[in-house]
């Protein structure tokens, strides 16, 4: 298929709450970007379901905290209180990076690390917050000549 488009990709399925996998060019190196709202999610949800958060839980945003993006939180002019399950549905379906960015910041990358290294997929590494990521991205370009 991905021959078939002219592009090259790879993919990785697991079921995870079984052992059934699907794996093509899982050893090559690959940047996440947004694919990594996939296992805050998880994260996420899975601390809800053991109980060690509440998915209602509020969460106050400000405008001066927002991420860059270009899309929802990050656009907003007042004050919000939300819910981490609201703040979950923003990071899945618009992408929006300050969503994603409380999300790590909540349920920790230590443990988004943990669970992915669960389920096998000990290879997905998230360095850190979106913040941090764009701050990175921004020191290597100043490096550029």
């Amino acid at each position: 298929m991905f021959a078939e488009a002219g592009c090259k990709g790879s993919v990785a399925v697991l079921d995870i709450d079984g052992q059934g996998r699907v794996m093509f060019r899982d050893t090559e190196l690959v940047v996440a970007a947004s694919t990594c709202n996939i296992v805050v999610a998880l994260e996420l949800f899975c601390q809800a379901a053991e109980g060690s958060l509440d998915p209602a839980e509020r969460v106050r945003l400000s405008p001066a905290q927002a991420t860059p993006g270009g899309q929802g939180f990050c656009i907003v002019e007042d004050e919000a209180e939300v819910s981490l399950r609201d703040i979950a549905r923003m990071m899945l379906t618009i992408n929006d990076n300050t969503a994603t960015e409380v999300l790590i910041r909540r349920v920790s990358l230590s443990r988004i690390h943990a669970r992915s290294a669960g389920l096998g997929l000990d290879r997905i590494r998230l360095v850190g917050t979106i913040r941090q990521e764009f701050d990175a991205i921004g020191r290597d370009a100043d490096r550029v000549p």
